[in-house]
């Protein structure tokens, strides 16, 4: 796909309109899939453990974790109080000890995943300038936080991801404590029967959670049973009514 080109300005105003689109909840639950994925990651995981936030009280910390992304993409890089807002991540993020390497991680999580969920899973595929908002606006929110070799394109920021996770993903008592303690709000984002709830959030999950959790694969009937099943749900939402978007 040959993205068109934008600037910070246009392609912040484009990812928040899809933030309020009719891709809005397919976007917020990709986001909440990319949260995970960074939790998969030792060196992230273990800093998580050691401040002990997500540990005790993990909705309180997602929920505002989710708040301040979302205040970023409505207020954009130009807003005094989304300039705020990056500040404070950064004062944060000072503290924690992390890479060069690891934060570009986080970044290329926050544009992939829910790339990749969307054009799978939602009631329609992004729009060619839909993905380049999407790129534009992490690469100049990662250029903001002092995130160094950002790639180029969307396609190089996917494959440093994939190649990123062959590398670092392994089983580890950090990402199975963080893991554990934030499951259950994954459940609460999908419908049915608590049983069911589970077993759909363990394969959307995606592989690098469950290793580094230590969770058991699903077998791929489980895989197959939810591929129809969310297939069917992309397919009933293309003919739904959007719900308005509220701030």
């Amino acid at each position: 796909m040959t993205m068109p080109e934008l600037g910070p300005l246009h392609g912040h105003l484009v990812y928040r309109d899809l933030s309020r689109s009719d891709l809005a909840e397919d976007l917020s639950f990709g986001l909440k899939l990319a949260f995970f994925r960074t939790l998969a990651i030792p060196s992230i995981s273990s800093v998580l453990c050691q401040t002990g936030a997500l540990l005790s009280a993990p909705r309180t910390r997602a929920s505002a974790t989710s708040h301040l992304i979302y205040h970023i993409i409505e207020r954009g890089f130009s807003d005094a109080q989304g300039d705020a807002a990056i500040r404070h991540v950064n004062r944060v993020h000072a503290t924690y000890g992390l890479t060069n390497e690891d934060m570009l991680y986080v970044l290329s999580a926050f544009i992939v995943v829910p790339t990749r969920w969307i054009q799978t899973y939602g009631r329609r595929p992004l729009s060619e300038r839909e993905l380049a908002g999407t790129y534009v606006f992490y690469r100049e929110l990662g250029q903001r936080m002092g995130i160094c070799a950002i790639p180029r394109t969307y396609e190089g920021v996917a494959e440093f991801l994939d190649s990123y996770e062959l590398v670092h993903v392994r089983a580890n008592s950090a990402s199975k404590k963080v893991i554990k303690a934030t499951l259950p709000q994954m459940y609460d984002r999908v419908s049915g029967a608590r049983g069911w709830r589970k077993l759909v959030s363990v394969v959307v999950l995606g592989p690098a959670v469950r290793q580094a959790a230590g969770m058991a694969e699903p077998t791929r009937l489980l895989r197959f049973t939810v591929h129809l099943h969310l297939s069917a749900r992309s397919g009933r939402l293309s003919f739904k009514k959007m719900r308005p978007w509220q701030l």
